[in-house]
């Protein structure tokens, strides 16, 4: 299972972020941020994580 969310700029960095929050078998969570600048490019990498996870979850 996943998590993705895509959120707005915080106050103080002004940065875009993408959070993938990831479970293990065991139910471990491992949540991952990733920061961008730029919003196109962060939703860019939202729109890949999502479209890899859903590929995974066909399997």
């Amino acid at each position: 299972m996943a998590i993705i969310d895509f959120s707005h700029p915080n106050l103080i960095g002004k940065e875009w972020s993408v959070r993938v929050v990831k479970t293990t078998p065991k139910g471990d969570l491992f949540p991952q941020n990733v920061r961008f600048e730029d919003k196109d490019d962060a939703y860019a990498y939202y729109e890949q994580v999502r479209e890899l996870w859903r590929k995974q979850k066909q399997r």
